[in-house]
């Protein structure tokens, strides 16, 4: 036998002998493991990233609402002047504005709140009282008046709030703010403010001073400003999103339903980590 013969039966020996020892993969094993990386795939691919729109954080306002005391000073330590005396014949117009508020014909826009119109309804029915109103036209101190509105805007905002609750005290500013806004708007469409500049002045200084943790009440309600932050959008667990996980599918003649429950029955043991253990043990039997 020459030399190139021996060498080719030796050859074809190790091959024969081979050939026993091979396995062929069986299709269920083959589905199994394209299944698994095809999932392992869409694990490993980076996680979406979008623009979330967040509001700002509210400040807590650290204040006590108005004293009775700081309502009226200003008006009381010149009680005895005569520009700070309301008109004669105020009571009346001022009556017909706060009807006006409750029946909604009231133009100024920030007078068209509910609660707003009940707090007014409240003052209202204390306005209406003969002898109160006798003392104001007898007297026409525009201080007895925002006593009243405090105590019964005081009553009224605080009804059903918890003890722990006291967000009622800074509408109660709000709320007296309105009604001094509404005094100093009766004044002036009757002329009577011309004549009575302090007492316009004096009114002016103390709506801000209620107004001053707070927005003008026509603007008010608007929302605050937001911030945008990035947030990781959520993996999605859905076969519809793994676009190698249906190409599967597609060979292997699977369905939609059968392989999204392949994939449900075993992402708890196909992870990331599971795999990288799998490559360590492979690569330690090389």
């Amino acid at each position: 036998m020459s030399p190139a013969s021996a060498r080719s039966s030796v050859t074809g020996r190790r091959v024969q002998s081979l050939q026993p020892a091979r396995r062929l993969v069986d299709e269920h094993d083959a589905y199994s493991f394209a299944l698994r990386t095809a999932y392992l795939s869409h694990l490993l691919q980076p996680k979406a990233r979008r623009i979330q729109h967040v509001a700002q954080p509210v400040k807590p306002v650290s204040r006590s609402s108005t004293s009775i005391t700081d309502l009226v000073k200003d008006f009381s330590s010149i009680r005895d002047s005569k520009s700070t005396r309301l008109p004669h014949g105020f009571t009346g117009e001022l009556d017909k504005r706060i009807t006006g508020v409750l029946v909604g014909k009231e133009r100024m826009p920030e007078f068209n709140d509910a609660l707003v119109k009940r707090t007014f309804a409240t003052f209202l029915n204390e306005f209406k009282n003969p002898t109160f109103r006798k003392s104001m036209e007898k007297d026409r101190r525009v201080e007895d008046l925002l006593l009243i509105f405090f105590s019964k805007a005081t009553s009224e905002l605080q009804k059903g709030k918890g003890s722990e609750d006291d967000s009622w005290k800074l509408m109660v500013d709000r709320h007296v703010a309105l009604f001094v806004r509404l005094i100093s708007s009766t004044l002036k469409k009757d002329d009577w403010a011309r004549d009575r500049p302090e007492l316009t002045s004096r009114l002016q200084t103390l709506e801000s001073k209620l107004l001053v943790h707070a927005q003008d009440l026509t603007t008010s309600s608007q929302p605050s400003g937001s911030t945008t932050i990035e947030v990781e959008v959520p993996r999605s667990s859905e076969v519809k999103d793994m676009p190698l996980v249906l190409r599967v599918a597609n060979i292997f003649g699977i369905s939609y339903d059968q392989i999204q429950a392949d994939i449900d029955s075993h992402k708890a043991v196909w992870t990331e980590q599971a795999a990288i253990q799998d490559l360590k043990l492979y690569q330690m039997h090389l």
